[in-house]
């Protein structure tokens, strides 16, 4: 069932709407925080009148950094290179195949994508 949520100004209306869903909304606060951020500027501000709490909630998936969510998407990792270097490699594939917002605790990335 679609539950149509109008323009939310602030963070605590937006977090509220997602939990009002009827189930608890599955990103940490930490990413439901990004998410609010990433949509409210960018190319989604002007365009943002009201979004689809529960199409919300399954487009978005939160993984505790790049490289897990490209390894769980597909990508492989470079054997004997460093974390670091993985990660940033990680990080592009991402960003070539789906909406990726990088957050202190985690990135999340667009779940249909994929």
């Amino acid at each position: 069932m679609s539950q149509q949520i109008d323009f939310v100004s602030d963070f605590e209306t937006f977090r509220a709407a997602l939990e009002q869903v009827g189930r608890r909304h599955p990103l940490s606060l930490s990413a439901t925080r990004a998410l609010f951020d990433y949509l409210k500027t960018g190319e989604y501000a002007a365009n943002w009148q009201g979004f689809d709490a529960v199409e919300l909630c399954c487009a978005w998936t939160e993984y505790n950094d790049a490289t897990e969510a490209a390894t769980e998407n597909g990508w492989e990792k470079y054997k004997g290179e460093s974390k670091k270097y993985n990660e940033a490699q990680a990080l592009t594939w991402l960003r070539e195949r789906a909406d990726v917002i990088v957050f202190k605790g985690g990135v999340i990335i667009t779940s249909y994508s994929f």
